[in-house]
């Protein structure tokens, strides 16, 4: 605005070879923004981070302030018009008004939104009904200080002549008044394009009620860590189309900042329109998607331009050496190094026969992680429970099984509660399936195509579970991932998940709309095709089992 305001006002005392260069500047300048921000006119920003608290009862936190500050650096790097208000800048009023009086007046049609907010959340149950606040600066004990979540989605309908609202939110409480978003299918033609000409609010937390933020390490909550490497990093970009859409980010986060203490959630409120707020990726792409300018404000038109060089998956540099081993101190429990790569997820010809939710066969990366090298056993679950659920009580080397979902959630936040050397967690799909096959090969069963060998099921149990580790390993020496016990996974199950995926590629975990959770490999009373590698199904996360049980991954 400044330079075009210059250029009209001195145009009489500028020499002609002047107006080339200003007109020159000016057009490259045109050019570079159409090109960061092809499918939106304005952006802008409301970044919040509070570390200290003047009201006694509110613990201070670490990591809130240089949290925001570092998704105002992305953001600004992005092309955004930044607003940052930082520990005693960002007080109720000082919220709602830049909302308000500044954003509600600025934001016009084809513009986006994005609210970050890093330090504590709120839940309150009155009248039977869960109400969800972000605490500001200046509150006190009384939750008529906080700033609920009526209040953002009153300020969202304010700025609601903006196409895409998204609203970040580092700190757990429930509430929302929002819909749990389902997943995207990304696999229909032109998906970019017709996402972003579609209205979106969106919201992403790092987790619900009761749950407690894990403020995290190295300057940044585990939360907003892992929406950095997700966006700053590339790391969502899961198809490499240059784009990192809403489902993406927040399937990349769900994976890297789920575990027992907070899990992440998103959601859409009124106003959404069945589109999805999105990012350029820095990384590039290997498709670049150019937009002309809207006709009418309301239409958009894109084509595909020269590909640049394909860009293949770039998975997470470690000093780790594959075969390295850990024991968990408190529980026992030993893991095994799996270097990450790449593989062709689910049945193809060499897994036949097979179901056909496992299906379509297709291509994902997963990044290096320790693996649990057998179930969770009945001394490891007491060593932290204190009890023992399992039907098959014979001996502590037996796997432990009768553990719902939620139980087993229940065991990893006390294991991470314990202090111990990084978190635990269960496996995703992705990452189960490649150990399996040991890191991606094309094995029917875990280690050999003979499943007596490697497992227990119908044929050679004698009805029962044993004790692990008893048959022998896959290649990566780890045991019974055929059969002993079913192993719970993090995703939610569903038949036609693989259908859904298919654009998940760095690290997938499908979250979408459904009630039950992954159940992997085969079990003592189940005959051998369940046993294979690709095999998958699905329980309620409350349900329990005497063939079902679980192991643990670790991260960093």
């Amino acid at each position: 605005m400044l330079i075009i305001y210059s250029f009209k006002y001195s145009v009489q005392i500028l020499k002609p070879i002047t107006y080339l260069f200003i007109l020159l500047f000016i057009v490259n300048n045109v050019t570079l923004n159409a090109e960061l921000l092809p499918f939106y006119q304005n952006s802008y920003a409301l970044v919040i981070g509070i570390n200290s608290y003047p009201e006694p009862s509110l613990d201070n936190l670490t990591n809130a302030v240089s949290d925001a500050q570092a998704m105002a650096e992305f953001l600004s790097n992005q092309g955004f018009d930044m607003i940052t208000l930082l520990n005693e800048q960002a007080t109720r009023l000082s919220i709602l008004s830049q909302m308000q009086n500044n954003l509600a007046n600025k934001v016009k049609e084809n513009d986006r939104v994005i609210f970050f907010f890093a330090g504590h959340g709120y839940t309150e149950e009155l009248s039977g009904t869960e109400y969800g606040y972000i605490v500001p600066y200046d509150a006190n004990k009384s939750s008529a200080s906080y700033l609920s979540m009526e209040e953002l989605q009153t300020q969202s309908k304010k700025m609601g002549r903006a196409k895409h609202h998204l609203f970040i939110m580092d700190c757990c409480f429930g509430g929302l008044l929002a819909t749990r978003d389902i997943a995207a299918q990304t696999d229909i033609p032109n998906y970019i394009e017709k996402v972003t000409s579609r209205y979106a609010r969106q919201i992403l937390t790092a987790g619900g009620k009761k749950e407690r933020v894990v403020d995290g390490s190295k300057n940044h909550s585990l939360f907003t860590r892992s929406v950095l490497e997700a966006l700053a990093q590339s790391n969502a970009d899961q198809n490499f189309d240059g784009y990192i859409t809403f489902s993406e980010l927040y399937s990349y986060v769900l994976t890297r900042a789920n575990n027992a203490i907070q899990t992440p959630g998103s959601g859409f409120i009124p106003g959404h329109g069945q589109g999805e707020f999105v990012f350029k990726s820095p990384a590039g792409s290997a498709q670049i998607l150019q937009s002309s300018q809207p006709e009418n404000n309301k239409k958009f038109r894109s084509k595909t331009i020269k590909p640049a060089k394909k860009i293949l998956p770039t998975l997470k540099k470690t000093n780790n050496k594959p075969g390295d081993t850990f024991k968990e101190k408190h529980s026992g429990i030993e893991f095994i190094w799996i270097p990450g790569g790449c593989f062709s997820m689910g049945c193809g010809k060499w897994s036949e026969p097979c179901s056909k939710f496992e299906k379509p066969e297709q291509k994902v990366c997963v990044d290096g992680f320790w693996m649990g090298k057998t179930e969770v056993t009945q001394g490891q679950w007491k060593s932290i429970m204190k009890d023992n659920p399992a039907a098959n009580d014979s001996d502590d080397n037996y796997p432990v099984e009768m553990v719902s979902w939620i139980e087993v959630n229940d065991f990893i936040d006390q294991l991470n509660q314990k202090k111990t050397k990084g978190t635990y967690r269960l496996p995703t799909e992705a990452e189960w399936e490649y150990a399996c096959r040991s890191r991606g090969k094309k094995e029917k069963y875990a280690g050999d195509n003979q499943p007596n060998k490697v497992a227990w099921y119908s044929d050679n149990s004698k009805q029962q579970s044993h004790p692990v580790a008893q048959k022998q390993p896959n290649s990566i020496q780890l045991y019974d991932m055929s059969g002993n016990v079913r192993e719970w996974c993090q995703d939610i199950f569903s038949t036609n998940a693989y259908m859904h995926m298919k654009h998940m590629q760095m690290n997938p975990v499908y979250q979408g709309n459904a009630s039950g959770r992954v159940i992997r490999g085969g079990g003592w009373c189940l005959k051998d095709f369940y046993s294979r590698c690709t095999a998958r199904h699905g329980m309620k996360p409350t349900d329990i089992s005497s063939f079902v049980g679980f192991r643990l991954v670790k991260e960093e």
